[in-house]
Protein backbone atom coordinates (compact mmCIF):
# COMPACT_ATOMS: atom_id res chain seq x y z
CA UNK A 1 0.00 0.00 0.00
CA UNK A 2 1.20 3.40 -0.83
CA UNK A 3 2.56 5.96 1.74
CA UNK A 4 -0.66 8.19 1.70
CA UNK A 5 -3.26 5.66 1.04
CA UNK A 6 -1.83 4.48 5.08
CA UNK A 7 -1.86 7.61 6.53
CA UNK A 8 -5.50 7.86 5.25
CA UNK A 9 -6.28 4.50 6.11
CA UNK A 10 -5.15 5.24 9.33
CA UNK A 11 -7.42 7.97 9.93
CA UNK A 12 -10.67 5.92 8.74
CA UNK A 13 -10.13 2.13 10.07
CA UNK A 14 -6.38 2.69 12.52
CA UNK A 15 -6.99 -1.40 13.68
CA UNK A 16 -6.53 -3.20 10.78
CA UNK A 17 -3.24 -0.41 9.60
CA UNK A 18 -1.90 -0.86 12.83
CA UNK A 19 -1.83 -4.55 12.51
CA UNK A 20 -0.75 -4.86 8.74
CA UNK A 21 1.94 -2.16 9.10
CA UNK A 22 3.67 -2.22 12.57
CA UNK A 23 5.36 -5.67 11.85
CA UNK A 24 6.94 -4.05 8.04
CA UNK A 25 8.01 -0.89 9.88
CA UNK A 26 10.95 -0.50 11.26
CA UNK A 27 11.34 1.52 14.87
CA UNK A 28 13.02 4.24 13.20
CA UNK A 29 10.58 5.07 10.16
CA UNK A 30 7.77 4.92 13.01
CA UNK A 31 9.53 7.13 15.37
CA UNK A 32 10.08 9.33 12.61
CA UNK A 33 6.54 9.63 11.83
CA UNK A 34 5.68 10.75 15.40
CA UNK A 35 9.20 13.19 15.56
CA UNK A 36 7.93 15.06 12.43
CA UNK A 37 4.46 15.13 13.76
CA UNK A 38 5.38 17.05 17.06
CA UNK A 39 8.26 19.12 15.19
CA UNK A 40 6.03 20.74 12.92
CA UNK A 41 3.41 20.94 15.95
CA UNK A 42 5.82 22.62 18.11
CA UNK A 43 7.61 24.35 15.42
CA UNK A 44 3.50 25.88 13.90
CA UNK A 45 3.21 27.18 18.06
CA UNK A 46 6.49 28.69 18.14
CA UNK A 47 5.25 30.66 14.62
CA UNK A 48 1.81 31.43 16.60
CA UNK A 49 4.08 32.41 19.46
CA UNK A 50 5.97 34.67 16.99
CA UNK A 51 3.39 36.31 15.33
CA UNK A 52 2.27 37.42 18.56
CA UNK A 53 5.42 39.45 19.34
CA UNK A 54 6.17 36.74 22.48
CA UNK A 55 8.71 34.79 20.70
CA UNK A 56 11.08 34.58 17.67
CA UNK A 57 11.76 32.82 14.59
CA UNK A 58 15.07 31.30 16.40
CA UNK A 59 12.94 30.09 19.52
CA UNK A 60 10.41 28.68 16.85
CA UNK A 61 13.15 26.46 15.39
CA UNK A 62 14.40 25.55 18.41
CA UNK A 63 10.48 23.99 19.86
CA UNK A 64 10.30 22.25 16.41
CA UNK A 65 13.63 20.55 17.10
CA UNK A 66 12.38 19.67 21.04
CA UNK A 67 9.24 18.46 19.29
CA UNK A 68 11.37 16.08 17.23
CA UNK A 69 12.94 14.75 20.42
CA UNK A 70 9.36 14.74 21.93
CA UNK A 71 7.93 13.20 18.69
CA UNK A 72 10.27 10.38 19.16
CA UNK A 73 12.06 9.87 22.68
CA UNK A 74 8.35 11.08 24.56
CA UNK A 75 6.09 8.83 22.33
CA UNK A 76 8.42 5.64 22.88
CA UNK A 77 8.49 6.33 26.20
CA UNK A 78 4.91 7.03 26.58
CA UNK A 79 4.30 3.63 24.35
CA UNK A 80 6.88 1.99 26.57
CA UNK A 81 4.41 2.91 30.20
CA UNK A 82 1.48 1.99 28.18
CA UNK A 83 2.79 -1.52 27.89
CA UNK A 84 3.93 -1.83 30.93
CA UNK A 85 0.65 -0.56 32.46
CA UNK A 86 -1.01 -3.15 30.31
CA UNK A 87 1.29 -6.03 31.15
CA UNK A 88 -1.59 -7.35 33.98
CA UNK A 89 -4.73 -7.10 31.70
CA UNK A 90 -2.81 -9.48 29.81
CA UNK A 91 -0.78 -7.60 27.32
CA UNK A 92 0.21 -10.39 24.30
CA UNK A 93 2.27 -7.48 22.13
CA UNK A 94 5.62 -6.99 23.04
CA UNK A 95 7.32 -3.68 24.12
CA UNK A 96 8.88 -2.94 20.73
CA UNK A 97 5.36 -3.68 19.20
CA UNK A 98 3.92 -0.90 21.43
CA UNK A 99 6.08 2.06 20.67
CA UNK A 100 6.37 1.56 17.12
CA UNK A 101 2.30 1.24 17.04
CA UNK A 102 1.88 4.43 19.33
CA UNK A 103 4.70 6.60 16.52
CA UNK A 104 2.76 5.39 13.67
CA UNK A 105 -0.13 5.99 15.19
CA UNK A 106 0.95 9.78 14.73
CA UNK A 107 0.50 9.65 10.80
CA UNK A 108 -2.90 11.81 11.34
CA UNK A 109 -1.23 13.78 13.40
CA UNK A 110 1.18 14.62 10.72
CA UNK A 111 -0.96 14.84 7.87
CA UNK A 112 -2.97 17.71 10.35
CA UNK A 113 0.61 19.54 11.48
CA UNK A 114 1.95 19.59 7.26
CA UNK A 115 -2.05 21.07 6.65
CA UNK A 116 -1.28 24.03 8.89
CA UNK A 117 2.04 25.41 8.05
CA UNK A 118 1.05 26.66 4.51
CA UNK A 119 -2.28 28.24 6.80
CA UNK A 120 0.65 29.57 9.48
CA UNK A 121 3.30 30.48 7.00
CA UNK A 122 1.09 31.99 3.79
CA UNK A 123 -2.24 33.12 5.21
CA UNK A 124 -0.39 33.95 8.53
CA UNK A 125 -2.97 32.04 10.39
CA UNK A 126 -2.15 31.11 14.23
CA UNK A 127 -2.65 27.05 13.48
CA UNK A 128 -1.06 25.32 16.22
CA UNK A 129 -4.26 24.71 18.27
CA UNK A 130 -6.48 23.95 14.94
CA UNK A 131 -3.87 22.13 13.04
CA UNK A 132 -1.70 20.76 15.67
CA UNK A 133 -3.69 19.81 18.78
CA UNK A 134 -6.97 18.52 16.15
CA UNK A 135 -4.21 16.52 14.70
CA UNK A 136 -2.93 14.71 18.25
CA UNK A 137 -6.51 14.11 18.96
CA UNK A 138 -7.45 12.23 15.65
CA UNK A 139 -3.80 10.45 16.73
CA UNK A 140 -5.84 9.02 19.81
CA UNK A 141 -8.08 6.87 17.70
CA UNK A 142 -4.84 4.61 16.20
CA UNK A 143 -3.44 4.80 20.01
CA UNK A 144 -6.70 3.23 21.17
CA UNK A 145 -6.68 0.32 18.33
CA UNK A 146 -2.93 -0.20 19.36
CA UNK A 147 -3.79 -0.55 23.16
CA UNK A 148 -6.65 -3.01 22.28
CA UNK A 149 -4.63 -4.75 20.47
CA UNK A 150 -2.79 -5.18 23.19
CA UNK A 151 -5.12 -5.49 25.51
CA UNK A 152 -6.34 -8.67 23.51
CA UNK A 153 -9.61 -6.44 22.80
CA UNK A 154 -10.51 -5.32 26.66
CA UNK A 155 -12.25 -2.22 26.31
CA UNK A 156 -12.93 -0.50 29.44
CA UNK A 157 -8.95 -0.78 30.30
CA UNK A 158 -8.04 0.44 26.64
CA UNK A 159 -9.65 3.51 26.90
CA UNK A 160 -8.61 4.32 29.93
CA UNK A 161 -4.69 3.75 28.89
CA UNK A 162 -5.85 5.83 25.70
CA UNK A 163 -7.28 8.62 27.95
CA UNK A 164 -4.22 8.28 29.88
CA UNK A 165 -1.44 8.45 27.32
CA UNK A 166 -3.45 11.18 25.34
CA UNK A 167 -3.18 13.01 28.39
CA UNK A 168 0.11 13.14 29.25
CA UNK A 169 1.74 13.75 25.60
CA UNK A 170 -1.27 16.82 25.46
CA UNK A 171 0.14 17.82 28.95
CA UNK A 172 3.68 17.92 27.96
CA UNK A 173 3.33 19.84 24.91
CA UNK A 174 1.38 22.39 27.52
CA UNK A 175 4.20 22.43 29.92
CA UNK A 176 7.04 22.77 27.27
CA UNK A 177 5.27 25.65 25.66
CA UNK A 178 4.33 27.16 29.24
CA UNK A 179 8.07 28.66 29.82
CA UNK A 180 8.18 30.44 26.32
Amino acid sequence: MPGWRAVLAMMLSPGSVIERLVGETSWLAALGVSGLAFALFFFQTGLDLARNASGGIGQAVLLGAAGLLYGTAGVGLVGAIAWALAKPFGARRSPWWTVRAFAIGYSPALIYSALGLPFNLFLGWNTSVAFGVTGLLWALGPMMAAIRSLTDGRTGVSVVLATACGGILLYGWALLNAGT
